[in-house]
């Protein structure tokens, strides 16, 4: 499953409803059930202006929409290890450098005797 924004969401709004989505998601709900969830619980909390949908209905889930399997309700184990997998796969897709044409380094000895 992955959960994306459709926009660049308000990071404090952003905080807490992945907290709620992991909570949900721990205590045995779907993917989709838990992400509402998480909004619902963000748009009873939040205030008027920060209830506003700009800062919450970014969020979507694609893929499986099944609950992840865990041993037990607090067992956070299988969580922190796709949280670590996803923070290194953002890692390398935004910290990659490309080669740029001109670039390369000369080959060693291949230069002009």
């Amino acid at each position: 499953s992955i959960i994306m924004s459709y926009w660049k969401a308000n990071d404090n709004a952003t905080a807490e409803i992945m907290e709620n989505f992991y909570k949900h998601l721990v205590e045995g709900a779907t993917v989709d059930a838990a992400l509402k969830n998480a909004k619902i619980v963000y748009m009873k909390n939040a205030e008027e202006l920060t209830a506003h949908p700009s800062t919450w209905a970014a969020f979507v889930a694609l893929g499986n929409m099944g609950s992840p399997v865990f041993q037990g309700k607090n067992n956070y184990a299988g969580m922190i290890w796709y949280f670590i997998l996803g923070i290194i796969m953002l890692s390398v897709i935004f910290f990659s450098k490309k080669t740029r044409p001109g670039t390369a380094k000369p080959h060693p000895g291949g230069g002009n005797d």
